[in-house]
């Protein structure tokens, strides 16, 4: 039971039916073989971050406008090393 990773769709699926609260912590213990404080844990995380849900296309959206920045910025640091480089070989010459 302990020391197991387990994927996200299944964290989901078991808090999903933890809250339905069709069965009985024993039962889905029993049923997902998981202990009762984990089942717990989980659906206490799916309630309380459940709300993250409906702001993903805010974070994607926000995600993909700092890479355009980081990749802005990384053209500007390789102008500038290049820049950099001419400079240095003329001085040197």
């Amino acid at each position: 039971m302990s020391g197991r990773n387990h994927s996200r769709e299944f964290k989901l699926k078991v808090a999903l039916a933890a809250i339905k609260e069709d069965k009985t912590l024993a039962e889905l213990c029993q049923q997902f073989d998981l202990h009762k404080s984990v089942i717990g844990r989980w659906k206490k995380q799916l309630v309380e971050n459940g709300a993250m849900v409906f702001r993903e296309p805010e974070a994607a959206s926000q995600q993909v406008q700092n890479q355009t920045e980081v990749d802005q910025l990384y053209a500007k640091i390789g102008e500038l090393v290049m820049e950099r480089d001419y400079l240095k070989k003329v001085l040197d010459a």
